[in-house]
């Protein structure tokens, strides 16, 4: 299927729209329960706000407009829109298959190419040579990691953060959140501990269940499920108890507003995006944070004022029990994310795009 929307003739500053589109590859598909894909949803609605087209290949399309977008309608829907440069969002890593998708893009619409990545995958290295020979004109990553990577392989990257609805994203008062609870069937005056993400053994969740062994709190676990569900992971919670909610919550900032704590325990740089949306989230609801030192999270923020770094099983109960008697006007989580709302971050993508060269 590809969604084609037209392309405004102004825009705001000295950018231009119809010299910018952007193509997301698979990352619009229902439902937008990760990282990827609410990405994808909110850089696609930013820019058509802006007038900015989008072309959409979801997972119904061919296999060959999927896998290398190799589509008649996907090229000439390009050349139509009088684009010069293309945003790629992929629904994976930076990998072979990724920048293949970017030479059919470049050598065949005539376009330059953004590439946007979210992730780190080592395990799939790309040969130095073809990543020059095929390589996008930019990649825009929030993975420390990646942008390490694409450096070495000569290839020209830069660092973007991840952003968060700071609107939608907000702290609640004592009533609202005893109101949420009974809404959602959990006990109104339990110390919550919240961890919003898949059921996949790359996501460490056996800290979770060292915590509800520990600490007299209920933890509660939003379960993402387009990833699938790891029977094996799942048993390991339900025999310690944990709360799971598995079902699609279209307002999932209420999970964050009943809660006490936020705990964020992936260590594998597979298991997440290398900025996990749940935690700027949970930081825009002026929660208590206690993470991993994940990802590019330690570049983006230092810890203090609610925010702690935890690299161990034992200090990262310690500190979640910490956390749960931390003073409420000792936590400024919101104030340190206030600088990544959304509207920042993807004007910030759209006017790095619009002056890739040619």
């Amino acid at each position: 299927m590809l969604l084609e929307r037209p392309v405004q003739p102004q825009f705001e500053g000295d950018q231009h729209p119809s010299q910018l589109l952007v193509v997301v590859s698979g990352a619009l598909d229902p439902p937008d329960d990760e990282g990827t894909r609410r990405f994808a949803r909110t850089l696609t609605r930013y820019a058509s706000s802006k007038g900015i087209g989008v072309i959409a290949v979801s997972g119904t399309d061919p296999i060959l407009t999927q896998k290398f977008l190799l589509s008649s309608r996907l090229i000439t829907a390009i050349r139509r829109s009088g684009a010069k440069t293309v945003i790629y969002i992929s629904d994976g890593s930076a990998s072979v298959g990724s920048f293949l998708r970017v030479a059919v893009l470049r050598a065949i619409a005539g376009v330059r190419v953004v590439l946007i990545a979210l992730w780190f995958n080592p395990k799939r290295p790309i040969g130095e040579f073809l990543a020059r020979a095929i390589g996008p004109n930019l990649v825009l990553t929030p993975s420390s990691g990646l942008l390490d990577y694409l450096h070495h392989l000569g290839l020209r990257a830069s660092f973007v953060p991840m952003g968060v609805d700071v609107e939608r994203f907000h702290p609640v008062d004592g009533i609202t959140k005893r109101d949420l609870r009974r809404r959602h069937g959990l006990p109104e005056d339990h110390q919550i501990v919240l961890h919003v993400g898949h059921l996949q053994p790359l996501r460490n969740l056996e800290w979770l269940t060292e915590v509800r062994k520990t600490i007299n709190a209920t933890v509660l676990m939003v379960v993402g499920t387009s990833t699938g569900v790891d029977p094996d992971v799942r048993k390991l919670l339900d025999n310690q108890r944990i709360r799971l909610i598995d079902s699609y919550l279209p307002r999932v900032e209420e999970v964050y507003q009943l809660a006490d704590v936020y705990a964020f325990p992936v260590m594998n740089e597979r298991g997440a995006i290398s900025v996990p949306l749940s935690v700027l989230e949970a930081m825009a609801c002026n929660l208590p944070v206690v993470t991993t030192p994940f990802g590019s999270l330690p570049r983006m923020f230092a810890g203090g004022d609610g925010l702690w770094f935890a690299d161990s099983s034992r200090a990262f109960t310690r500190t979640v029990e910490g956390a749960l008697g931390i003073p409420e006007g000792a936590v400024r989580t919101r104030e340190k994310v206030l600088q990544y709302s959304w509207d920042r971050v993807v004007e910030g993508i759209l006017s790095i795009a619009g002056q890739v060269a040619a």
